[in-house]
């Protein structure tokens, strides 16, 4: 008789499990069915996501809907009414931003998905570390810096190098696109940053009068100014298309790891091996503000979209949030387990990407410091990471290399670099 009751209850229990189970299907916005899930009604979003390959890395962007209803927060299968053969559609919240450059010291740049996580494809040629890795602004190109002392150019859809910027004596330790790309400005540990054609890679200008090695180069705005950063312990700014030295901004007590320009062109941000951020009038060279707070070098820093914020990268394995008027720490973005290279914004600040000594590049939430993502594939140290440009294409998996090796450079990046 106990045998019999036992057999009853399990009987009962795999009935009463049954009356929670359901098979759903979970479709993408093109009717692409993605899972078909054996479900309990008590399931949430989360526990959705976690069955589905393509939506375990990009959950955070991932929106659910069974109909007009959506399934978010702790909200269950069974509080929607879904039952056995329902579907459920996926929509990712931030297209826009579907994809992630980095650098690395595997001499690679990688464009990685934010979405499923995986490397969409690789940009392979240098020799040795590559230092840096950028967009142009309309995404069509990527732009690289290395320590084999030159500077490429390839096209993003393809992977294929377009040109090689050769010259410099020393590493090659930035580079960056002027706003229509026919422009190209690196620094070097030669002391000095170069403004070159990208078409004819001719060099057309020379900033020199650093004492030491230039760790970063940028436009201003307008592009009618260079603003370099140097291991000397300054900044400086120049007139583009001279090489005219205009000032330099003198205060830090370490090298300067990296300078930039405020949006519109008024400010300068430092960092330091100081271990501060400090805030310059552009115009004056007079230092605003002093940011302190890292236990370590200041690697890198960046103004927030609006100007509002600043967003600094350390040494001491973490990135930090500060307003730019009061010089307040507003967060601490902690999960590295080394040195953070770089930190940057996403256009619109919502989002912070950063770059690791540890191997790796991660996202966050400006707002709640959250990591939603971790991006691992490079064997060695993410010099540097940033977002593709706002509205960019999608790219596809990479090509197999025997035909990649069968397919021209797509005529429309060479169009456009010849433009």
């Amino acid at each position: 008789r106990d045998f019999v009751k036992l057999e009853l209850a399990w009987v009962s229990a795999q009935l009463a499990g049954r009356k929670h189970a359901m098979r759903i299907s979970i479709l993408n916005m093109a009717g692409r069915e993605l899972a078909a899930l054996e479900a309990d009604a008590s399931w949430t979003k989360h526990d959705v996501c976690s069955r589905v390959p393509e939506l375990q890395a990009g959950c955070s962007w991932a929106r659910l809907f069974f109909g007009m209803h959506e399934l978010a927060g702790e909200v269950t299968l069974a509080a929607m009414h879904v039952s056995t053969g329902a579907h459920l559609h996926v929509v990712f919240e931030r297209c826009r931003r579907w994809g992630v450059l980095t650098a690395s010291w595997d001499h690679t740049a990688r464009l990685w998905s934010t979405v499923s996580g995986d490397c969409l494809r690789t940009f392979a040629g240098h020799d040795d570390i590559v230092t840096s890795a950028v967009f142009s602004q309309d995404g069509a190109f990527v732009l690289t810096a290395s320590r084999d002392r030159a500077a490429k150019v390839w096209c993003t859809t393809s992977g294929a190098c377009l040109r090689t910027l050769s010259g410099h004596a020393d590493w090659v330790k930035s580079a960056v696109f002027s706003r229509d790309a026919s422009l190209v400005l690196t620094a070097s540990r030669d002391r000095t940053a170069r403004l070159w054609h990208t078409d004819s890679r001719e060099c057309r200008c020379i900033y020199r009068g650093h004492a030491n090695g230039v760790w970063s180069a940028v436009l201003s705005p307008n592009e009618l100014h260079v603003l370099t950063a140097s291991y000397d312990g300054t900044a400086k700014v120049w007139v583009s298309r001279t090489g005219e030295l205009l000032r330099t901004l003198a205060g830090h007590a370490g090298w300067v790891k990296s300078a930039v320009f405020s949006g519109d062109g008024t400010q300068v941000l430092t960092a330091s091996h100081d271990r501060t951020v400090k805030l310059w009038s552009a115009r004056s060279g007079r230092c605003q503000l002093t940011l302190e707070g890292h236990s370590g070098w200041v690697l890198s820093a960046v103004f927030s979209p609006d100007g509002q914020q600043v967003l600094s990268a350390s040494r001491d394995g973490t990135a930090k949030l500060w307003s730019a008027l009061s010089g307040e720490c507003l967060r601490t973005f902690e999960g590295h387990r080394d040195w953070v290279n770089t930190a940057v914004f996403s256009s619109d600040g919502s989002e912070v990407l950063t770059a690791s000594l540890d191997h790796t590049a991660k996202l966050w939430s400006a707002d709640s410091g959250e990591c939603r993502l971790t991006l691992e594939g490079h064997a060695v140290v993410v010099e540097s990471a940033v977002f593709v440009p706002e509205g960019m294409p999608a790219v596809g998996p990479a090509i197999s290399p025997k035909a990649e090796r069968q397919s021209a450079v797509p005529e429309g990046c060479l169009r456009i670099l010849a433009q």
